[in-house]
């Protein structure tokens, strides 16, 4: 990275003493229910030299700890915690050892619908897959401080400067460029939903000077103090680089870029300067595509993988992130396997059929059916106690095989020489019906 440091940030930054104070904008998340993503930035001179659970320090952000949460606090003296927790409560998160206490430094964090990435000092950190909704409604914002359902909110011990919301996930060439910028006109940038220059002196709210100017409310012993924070010189010259997934883009050189090289940006602000933003773009390949097996009645197995995602007729299985899933429901089954690089590739579909109840089904009228083995070459034993009876053998697309009357009592049922697949007995009685789902192998 190459950036020329020595212009000062001007005016204030806002001071929070670790015990009470913290800002706080009620009706902030109101702005991102239905955005594409979201992005988090601000400057933070962190103080606090060992803060622990229950005392970690929250720099900024949005937090309930249920259906959204999209933060950044100090978890020791070297880490912070960068999380983003979906509207099912499934939280993604990031932890990095770049704290450095007593000096002001850029956190930048986003995410766009398949990930949460996470800047330092203009330049990508950390990332990670991380997908799912968001319901940010009725969730406030606040600054010097994150909530916490515990005993105590999480409070900060230090300094924070320009802090920023945007209803968008922004490129790693406008979080470069956003690192050496502190005035930012809403007319400019119409995704700029809270901006907090915190260069207020006396109130009891703190100015957002983004176009909804939802002002913040004071909390506690907030000093207002002069900002000393160091941007970036004219002109902006910054060196990154970006690692994507092959099939990706990136909005790059002035257009969606989905070739590796070198990409160069020009930006523009409303101050006269401009950054000059140079990015190396490479590609990682895709894992390959998992195949999935049924080992058994109740287990489908995926294909080894570094993690994995059950979804069932298109909808996400909360917590079904192993390699096995057991006892799942009739439906059509994808998983999707992710790499160590984040980057993900899906299954084709396998259509599942739960078994019905294990053999010794009671039908109305205390009919006893029992048929096994569910696993043969088409050579089955029925057991029958009831009146007599049809027996009915169809395809799972419902394609009659057969069709018989039986009577009380264990006999042999052969099916050899049908096609491999699942088949479904139904025994019907003038009292009701059982069914026993059983699989031929194909072998004669």
């Amino acid at each position: 990275m190459g950036i020329h440091q020595g212009v000062f940030a001007q005016n204030g930054a806002a001071d929070f003493n670790d015990i009470d104070a913290y800002l706080e904008s009620f009706a902030a998340g109101t702005l991102l229910d239905g955005s594409s993503g979201i992005t988090l930035s601000g400057w933070v001179y962190p103080r606090n030299t060992a803060p622990a659970f229950p005392d970690f320090d929250g720099f900024f952000g949005f937090r309930n700890d249920f259906s959204f949460d999209f933060y950044i606090l100090q978890l020791n003296a070297t880490d912070v915690e960068v999380r983003f927790r979906n509207s099912v409560a499934v939280d993604h998160t990031i932890v990095s050892s770049t704290v450095q206490l007593n000096q002001w430094q850029h956190m930048a964090m986003t995410y766009d619908g398949s990930m949460l990435r996470y800047y330092y000092d203009g330049v990508l950190e950390d990332s990670m897959p991380a997908i799912g909704t968001y319901t940010s409604t009725g969730v406030p914002f606040r600054i010097g401080g994150v909530a916490w359902t515990g005993i105590t909110d999480f409070l900060m011990d230090g300094q924070v400067d320009n802090v920023q919301v945007w209803d968008r996930a922004l490129s790693s060439a406008e979080i470069a460029d956003l690192h050496c910028r502190e005035n930012l006109d809403a007319a400019t940038y119409p995704d700029l939903v809270l901006h907090y220059r915190l260069n207020d002196t006396t109130g009891t709210t703190a100015a957002d000077d983004a176009v909804d100017n939802i002002d913040a409310t004071v909390n506690g012993g907030v000093s207002w103090v002069p900002s000393t924070v160091m941007l970036c010189s004219a002109p902006y010259m910054v060196s990154s680089t970006l690692a994507l997934c092959d099939g990706d883009s990136a909005l790059l050189g002035g257009g969606w870029q989905s070739v590796p090289g070198s990409y160069t940006d020009t930006l523009l602000a409303t101050d006269g300067l401009d950054s000059i933003v140079t990015t190396m773009l490479s590609f990682w390949p895709l894992p390959a595509a998992p195949a999935i097996t049924q080992i058994n009645d109740s287990t489908l197995q995926s294909s080894t993988a570094s993690s994995y995602q059950w979804f069932r007729n298109d909808t996400l299985l909360t917590g079904a992130t192993d390699q096995l899933l057991i006892n799942p429901q009739t439906g059509a089954h994808t998983v999707v396997v992710t790499d160590t690089n984040g980057c993900s590739s899906a299954s084709a579909v396998f259509n599942y059929f739960a078994p019905p109840p294990p053999n010794g089904l009671q039908a109305p009228g205390s009919t006893l059916f029992s048929l096994f083995p569910t696993f043969s070459t088409g050579l089955l034993t029925l057991d029958y106690t009831g009146p007599e009876a049809t027996l009915l053998i169809t395809g799972m697309d419902g394609r009659l095989i057969r069709q018989t009357r039986i009577g009380s009592g264990r006999q042999t049922i052969d099916c050899r020489g049908h096609a491999a697949g699942w088949y479904m007995a139904l025994l019907r009685t003038e009292t009701g019906a059982v069914q026993r789902r059983f699989w031929i192998s194909g072998a004669p």
